[in-house]
C-alpha cells in the first residue's frame, strides 16, 4: 500500500466525530432540548432552505455514491454524466406536482397521505415496506464504506460499523432533525473539501488536466450522446434521463427520509398575511412555496456539483491507472478484490507523503455514511411514531410520545446495526440486496403517484395492483441476478489495459481499436436473456409504471364488479395541476370522484418571537 495511516489522519477522523457529536448534543442538551414531538421529528417546521437543501443532499447523496459513480465512468465511460439532464424534470416533477399535496395537507408523515387517499390497511402496508428499506437500506450504507476504509486502514469493518453507529444513533438520538440537519450541512462540506482535495492532487499527479482528458479520449471514456435505443444498454441519453428521472425521484417524493426535510421548513412561512396565496387548483403561490423552491433549486445545483466530482474523479482515477488495471488480478501489481476498492486504492496511492490526505478522505467517506444514516434513524422515527405509536395510542401525551420517538431512534438503529452481519455472511448476495432496496422504491412512487394523478383509483385496486407489481419485480430480479451469476448476461465493461504492470507485455493489453464494449450487442442471446438484460437504472421507472398501470386496472375493475357507492375524494389530495386541468378538460366526470364543490382547508402557522399559532384557513 502507497500510504499507511498515522496519527495525523487519525486525529482529522476524530475531529469530524467530535463536531458531529457536538452539534447533537447542543440541540439535546440546550434550549428548548427537543421536548415536543413537532419539534424532535420536524424541527418545529422552521428550518430554512438553506440547511435543508444541504440535508436532502446528504441524504441523496451516500457513500456508495461517491465510491461507485467514479467506477462506472472507469468502467463504462462519461455516457452515465447525461444523468444530471434528469434533475430538471425530476425538480420539477417535485415542485408542482408531488410537495404542494404534502403541505397543502399538512402531514407529520408521507404515509399519511396515504391512508387520507385510500385507507388505513393501505397506509399500513406501505409504511411496513418503507421501515424494512430503511432498515437495510442503512446497514448497506454503512457496510460498503465500512470495507472500504478497511482497505486503507486496516481496521476491521465490524469496529467501523460500531463507531458509526454509535455516533449517528447518539446525535440523532438526543439532538433530533435539527441536529441532523445541522450535521448534515457540516458533513455535506467535508465530503466536499476531501473529494476536491484528492481529485486536485490526483491531477497534479498524471501530470495536468490535458493528460486527463488525453488518456480518458484513448480510452474512449469521452463519449456522451450515445442514441442506442436498447433499453438493454447500461447508459445512453435515454436511459440518462428518462430511466434517470424515476431513478432519483422515488427518494425524493414518496420516502419519509426526504419528505421529513420538506416539512420541517414552514407550511406558510412565519409571516402574518398571506395575501400572496391564490385560490386552490392553482400552483401554490405562497411564502411557503418561495422557501421550498429556493431549497430545491440548492439541492439542483448541489447535486450537480458532488455527483460530478464524482464523474470527474473516474476520470481521474482512469487516467492514473490507463495502462494498469488494478481490477485485473492476474496482471495489475497493486490489485483490488473487487470495484468498491477502486477509489481506496487511488486515495491511497494519491495522498502518500501528504500528512492528514488520507484521513480527510475517511472523515467525507465517514461523513457521508453517517449523513445515510442519521437520516434513516430520524425517518424511522418519525414513521413508527406517527404510523403507529400514536395510531395505537391516541392518548399519549406529546411529552412521552417525544420520548418513545427517541427510544425508537436507538432500538431501530440496533436492528439496522444488527442487519450488518446478516449482510457480512451473505458474500457476493449484496449486489442482489441492492438490486432489491432499489425496486421497493420505484413501486412505492407508483402508489403515490396513483393516489395524486387519479381520482378513480381505490384502495383495493392500489393494494392489488402493489402487491403484484412486487410480485413481478421480485421474480424480475431474481432471475437477472441468477442469469449474472451464470455470466449469461451481455458483458459492456470497456476495454481496460494491463501492457504497462510490472512484468507484462505488449500482447497483455486488451485495449480495443473497435470498441470492444460493443461487442455484445453481436451475439446471440435468448428471449429470457434478453428481457433480463435491462438496464439497472430502469429497474425503478417499471416498477413505478407497472404499479400504476396495474393499480388503473384493479381498480377499475372493482368498480365494476362492485359496484359500490363511492366515497368523494379530498380534493388537496390530488396534486393541483392535475385537478386544474380534469376540472378543465373533464369537469362532469371529476365530479363523480372528487368532492370539488367543498372548501379546502390547510393548518396555517404564524410564529411571532418565540410564540407559535396554527389555525384552519379555507379558501
Amino acid at each position: 500500500m502507497a500510504s499507511e495511516v498515522d496519527w495525523v489522519d487519525y486525529f482529522v477522523f476524530g475531529i469530524v466525530l467530535s463536531i458531529s457529536v457536538g452539534i447533537g448534543i447542543f440541540y439535546g442538551c440546550f434550549g428548548s432540548k427537543q421536548k415536543t414531538t413537532k419539534e424532535y421529528l420536524l424541527a418545529n417546521r422552521q428550518m430554512s432552505s438553506i440547511p435543508v437543501a444541504l440535508s436532502m443532499i446528504c441524504s441523496a447523496v451516500s457513500a456508495i455514491t461517491l465510491l461507485a459513480n467514479p467506477v462506472e465512468v472507469y468502467k463504462y465511460g462519461l455516457q452515465y454524466l447525461m444523468v444530471i439532464l434528469s434533475f430538471v424534470p425530476f425538480n420539477l416533477a417535485l415542485l408542482y406536482l408531488y410537495i404542494p399535496v404534502y403541505f397543502n395537507l399538512n402531514v407529520n408523515s408521507a404515509y399519511e397521505f396515504i391512508e387520507m387517499r385510500f385507507s388505513h390497511g393501505v397506509r399500513v402496508f406501505v409504511s411496513a415496506l418503507a421501515v424494512l428499506h430503511v432498515i437495510i437500506s442503512m446497514a448497506i450504507a454503512i457496510y460498503a464504506p465500512a470495507l472500504a476504509i478497511n482497505y486503507v486502514t486496516d481496521v476491521s469493518v465490524e469496529l467501523t460499523c460500531f463507531i458509526i453507529y454509535f455516533v449517528c444513533i447518539f446525535y440523532s438520538a438526543i439532538g433530533g432533525l435539527k441536529a441532523v440537519l445541522w450535521t448534515d450541512v457540516f458533513q455535506a462540506g467535508v465530503m466536499l473539501l476531501s473529494l476536491s482535495v484528492i481529485v486536485g492532487k490526483g491531477v497534479g499527479d498524471v501530470g495536468g488536466m490535458s493528460i486527463v482528458w488525453e488518456r480518458a479520449k484513448e480510452g474512449d471514456r469521452l463519449g456522451v450522446l450515445n442514441f442506442d435505443p436498447d433499453p438493454r444498454t447500461r447508459h445512453t441519453i435515454w436511459t440518462c434521463i428518462f430511466a434517470g428521472y424515476f431513478f432519483w425521484l422515488p427518494s425524493y417524493a414518496a420516502t419519509q427520509l426526504q419528505v421529513q426535510r420538506f416539512l420541517s421548513m414552514p407550511n406558510m412561512s412565519r409571516v402574518k398575511r398571506y395575501d400572496r396565496t391564490t385560490l386552490y387548483g392553482n400552483f401554490v403561490q405562497n411564502s411557503a412555496f418561495f422557501v421550498f423552491r429556493r431549497a430545491l433549486a440548492i439541492n439542483f445545483f448541489g447535486l450537480i456539483v458532488i455527483v460530478g466530482l464524482c464523474f470527474f474523479t473516474g476520470l481521474v482515477i482512469f487516467a492514473k491507472f490507463h495502462d494498469c488495471d488494478p481490477l485485473n488480478k492476474t496482471g495489475a501489481d497493486p490489485h483490488v478484490e473487487n470495484s468498491d476498492q477502486l477509489l481506496p486504492l487511488f486515495v491511497s496511492e494519491t495522498s502518500d507523503g501528504i500528512p492528514g490526505l488520507l484521513g480527510l478522505f475517511i472523515a467525507g467517506l465517514t461523513c457521508a455514511s453517517m449523513s445515510s444514516l442519521s437520516s434513516g434513524l430520524t425517518a424511522l422515527a418519525s414513521i413508527t411514531t406517527y404510523d403507529y405509536v400514536n395510531k395505537l395510542f391516541p392518548n399519549l401525551s406529546d411529552l412521552k410520545l417525544s420520548l418513545i420517538s427517541k427510544v425508537n431512534t436507538f432500538v431501530l438503529g440496533m436492528v439496522s446495526f444488527g442487519f450488518v452481519f446478516v449482510i457480512k455472511n451473505m458474500g457476493d448476495i449484496l449486489p442482489v440486496t441492492s438490486s432489491f432496496l432499489g425496486v421497493i422504491l420505484g413501486p412505492t412512487l407508483g402508489i403515490f403517484s396513483l393516489g395524486m394523478f387519479f381520482p378513480w383509483a381505490n384502495a383495493e385496486g392500489a393494494t392489488a395492483g402493489l402487491v403484484s407489481t412486487f410480485a413481478i419485480m421480485i421474480t424480475f430480479v431474481l432471475g437477472t441476478n441468477l442469469n449474472s451469476i451464470k455470466d449469461q448476461l451481455p458483458v459492456q465493461t470497456f476495454p481496460l489495459d494491463v501492457s504497462g504492470c510490472p512484468g507484462s507485455n505488449d500482447t497483455m493489453s486488451i485495449f480495443s481499436s473497435n470498441n470492444g464494449h460493443t461487442e455484445w450487442k453481436d451475439k446471440e442471446y435468448s428471449g429470457l436473456v434478453k428481457m433480463l438484460s435491462l438496464s439497472y437504472m430502469w429497474y425503478s421507472g417499471l416498477g413505478c409504471c407497472l404499479a400504476v398501470f396495474l393499480g388503473l386496472i384493479m381498480s377499475l375493475i372493482y368498480n365494476q364488479v362492485t359496484k359500490r357507492e363511492r366515497k368523494l375524494i379530498n380534493p388537496l389530495c390530488i396534486s393541483p395541476p392535475i385537478l386544474n386541468l380534469l376540472k378543465k378538460f373533464c369537469p362532469d366526470h371529476i365530479k363523480n370522484w372528487v368532492d370539488i364543490s367543498a372548501k379546502p382547508t390547510i393548518t396555517i402557522s404564524i410564529t411571532n418571537e418565540d410564540e407559535t399559532v396554527e389555525y384552519n384557513k379555507s379558501f
